[in-house]
């Protein structure tokens, strides 16, 4: 029994004294026998026994007409009820003995919680989301900010804990974001930046500073759910203290598990990963499309009039462009994907054009342009028919990625370039020979190129 237990015996003991020594003063009043001294009933009150005495006194009636008890007994428990507790407070009384290895691990885990810059620097290197950072190395503000806002509501609870001899072991609950979350949501922001990437002019650079750009802008953009997970912390008393065990899991567990998400090959689907590139496509902007598709390529027109044409038809592509994921296979090395793509009507727009010129050749303005003319009108006959279009077309491809054993890789061949170019290569190669001799040989051939198989599209 400690000298917790002590205390609360006294008091018990002495209050019960107090309540029946009020009770006995007030039989022997009734019955005209010799008191108890007054002065020993406030002495039980002054040793701690104020509450049995007020009691006593309210229960029996006895002293509640004289002053100086009912004024003193009341006066002398409130003293000795405001004098326990600033002894309570004090000396620690009410504080919780915590075992020195729940001391420790709570040492290491509060760390987390801490935003002042100095701990979080030295914390950094301990948790695998920060992979290039260095324990007291001068750390860029932006990765602190990074750190701060990973961990802005990390909590854990000490659940349970053995000591035995010079091991020991803490059970934890451990708060952290929901990093599975985090991690696609941040792959997906990496795989759309590759996308785009092939859609730019010239070839795209990422430093280590783009992941810690991409990380800030989720946490400070998003708002994550918090996920709850066990842990076991083991620890060895060496050298006059308790140590925590090497755990290399530990890292990783703090930040969520965050690095095995994003490490994990299959924490995309097949079909998401189609729907991610198919969706990053539909976002793109008339120049990307352009660059994505190498629509210049597509045409033998002058500089001004092919750069005219492929705006146009990117600007067609990208306004009905759109996709149905039917179903899809995988063995877990390669998927397939079947799906719908839906593009503008190329075979309309080129049956519409061809239609046109033929007309066009028919009459004396034709000849009377000269060859320099009927080019400029081909060419402006083109930009009409892509411009004017009002029509789409769908096409069912089958769509292959293989696991790299990072994530589903789509490959971006010849069948899904031209469902998204609206099967324009099939389009050209169904009209040609329909042109009037007069325009097809000298004309027409510089405003669209026949052979679209051979155009290179960027993956």
């Amino acid at each position: 029994m400690d000298y917790k237990a002590y205390i609360i015996c006294y008091l018990l003991i002495i209050n019960i004294i107090s309540f029946l020594a009020f009770a006995v003063d007030k039989q022997k009043a009734i019955k005209h026998q010799w008191r108890i001294r007054e002065s020993s009933l406030f002495l039980l009150a002054i040793l701690g026994g104020g509450i049995g005495c007020l009691t006593s006194m309210l229960i029996f009636h006895h002293k509640t007409k004289h002053p100086s008890f009912s004024i003193g007994i009341p006066s002398i428990l409130i003293i000795e009820i405001i004098g326990t507790c600033c002894l309570y407070t004090l000396t620690g009384c009410g504080a919780k003995e915590v075992p020195a290895p729940v001391a420790v691990v709570e040492d290491e885990l509060n760390q987390l919680k801490n935003s002042d810059t100095k701990t979080v620097t030295s914390s950094l290197a301990n948790v695998e989301l920060f992979p290039d950072a260095q324990s007291g190395a001068e750390t860029d503000p932006y990765i602190l900010e990074v750190f701060t806002l990973f961990f802005e509501n990390f909590d854990y609870k000490i659940i349970d804990h053995t000591i035995d001899n010079n091991t020991a072991s803490v059970d934890v609950e451990l708060t952290t974001i929901n990093a599975k979350v985090l991690a696609k949501d941040f792959l997906s922001q990496s795989i759309i930046k590759q996308i785009q990437g092939s859609a730019a002019p010239s070839a795209v650079t990422y430093k280590p500073q783009d992941y810690y750009q991409s990380l800030h802008k989720l946490l400070a953009q998003n708002d994550y759910d918090d996920v709850t997970i066990p842990y076991t912390f083991h620890l060895t008393f060496s050298e006059e203290e308790w140590q925590i065990d090497a755990d290399e899991n530990l890292d990783n567990l703090l930040s969520g598990n965050f690095a095995t998400y994003v490490a994990d090959s299959d924490l995309f689907t097949p079909e998401e990963m189609v729907a991610l590139y198919l969706d990053t496509i539909k976002g793109f902007d008339k120049e990307q499309m352009n660059q994505f598709l190498a629509l210049d390529e597509l045409f033998s027109a002058d500089d001004e009039y092919k750069r005219t044409i492929s705006k146009a038809l990117a600007e067609q592509i990208l306004k009905y462009l759109d996709y149905k994921i039917l179903d899809s296979t995988s063995d877990g090395v390669s998927a397939k994907v079947r799906t719908e793509i839906t593009s503008c009507d190329c075979l309309g727009i080129i049956q519409n054009y061809t239609q046109q010129v033929n007309e066009y050749t028919a009459t004396s303005q034709a000849l009377q342009d000269g060859i320099s003319g009927r080019l400029t009108k081909v060419n402006q006959i083109l930009v009409d028919c892509i411009n004017n279009n009002t029509d789409s077309a769908t096409t069912e491809i089958i769509m292959t990625l293989v696991n790299n054993g990072a994530n589903w890789e789509l490959k971006f061949d010849e069948a899904l370039a031209q469902a998204i170019l609206g099967n324009i290569g099939e389009a050209v190669q169904s009209v040609s020979g329909t042109l009037s001799d007069d325009v097809s040989a000298s004309d027409t051939d510089n405003a669209i190129d026949d052979d679209t198989d051979s155009a290179e599209f960027k993956d």
